[in-house]
């Protein structure tokens, strides 16, 4: 509970406004921006973040931004009205993809 508290705050402070859902479970965390999508978000496996604080707040951080870019939308704070058409690596059927 104390590594995915960790883990979104580190979230919310780069990226604010973004809706970020974080479960770490069965050696993995999982981050997803739920304003773009509950169903596509990133893993982290626990075993690359478990030690240093600083390079787990790396680490999250590039995912988090990762994951906006994938959407094409801008790193950094939330804006008004900014909602995702696309996610990038997605497979077709994602209800982003716009047919």
């Amino acid at each position: 509970m104390g590594m995915a508290r960790d883990i979104a705050e580190t979230l919310h402070a780069h990226y604010p406004g973004h809706l970020w859902a974080v479960n770490v479970k069965s050696g993995v965390a999982t981050i997803k921006a739920l304003n773009i999508s509950s169903q596509w978000g990133m893993v982290l496996h626990y075993e690359n973040i478990k030690g240093d604080a600083k390079v787990r707040a790396e680490r999250v951080m590039r995912s988090g931004g990762e994951f906006l870019e994938r959407a094409h939308l801008s790193r950094g704070k939330y804006r008004a009205g900014e909602r995702a058409k696309v996610l990038e690596g997605a497979p077709d059927y994602s209800p982003l993809v716009q047919r």
